[in-house]
């Protein structure tokens, strides 16, 4: 029986035996058949199955290419910007005609604040709060995603969240000359 590495150097290099019990590894990874698809797309077509270096099991190690893939895929479905989306969650529409014009306003200018806010997080960062807030992932799966302990977690996207607020608030005082007062108040009015 050949080891890992093995499986994966043949199969790259087209021998038959090889490509069926890759696709079987494929076949039992529990996520959609798009991001299967894309898997073997990824790791034989694109070449990835290289950078397997046979340290864990190769299973494992198309579980998290899949889990990532799986994530791009719902990512790419979304049409609207990751700050329009977060921004549309917290503040629902208004009934009144009148407070619809300083609702549609006052996303704006908080629209604007959150997309430099997500600009000043690191890559991580963006990606957790991503993850959990728009893609709906589990502390716990996204923990199993990038290796650590759930409550890393949390305490890394809480931490996020606060500096997103923070930023966002500096960013409205700074470009908008806006005080605490009306910064509250263009709150008050995105979630009229």
């Amino acid at each position: 029986m050949p080891t890992d590495l093995e499986l994966a150097a043949a199969a790259l290099a087209g021998e038959i035996k090889a490509l069926e019990a890759f696709d079987a590894l494929v076949r039992s990874l529990s996520v959609s058949d798009e991001a299967r698809q894309a898997v073997r797309q990824r790791a034989l077509v694109e070449g990835k199955l290289r950078e397997f270096d046979g340290r864990g099991s190769l299973r494992s190690w198309l579980k998290t290419v899949a889990m990532r893939l799986e994530v791009d895929l719902k990512r790419a479905v979304r049409e609207d910007a990751v700050e329009d989306r977060v921004l549309d969650a917290l503040l629902p529409p208004s009934t009144h005609l009148e407070a619809e014009l300083v609702v549609s306003e006052s996303r704006k200018l908080l629209r604007e604040g959150m997309r430099h806010a997500l600009e000043a997080l690191t890559e991580r960062e963006r990606l957790w709060v991503q993850h959990h807030y728009l893609d709906g992932m589990t502390l716990t799966a996204i923990g199993q995603l990038y290796a650590v302990a759930p409550s890393t977690v949390m305490r890394a996207i809480d931490k996020s969240v606060t500096r997103l607020r923070a930023l966002v608030q500096q960013h409205l005082r700074d470009t908008h000359q806006l005080g605490l007062t009306s910064l509250d108040s263009l709150v008050r009015a995105g979630v009229a």
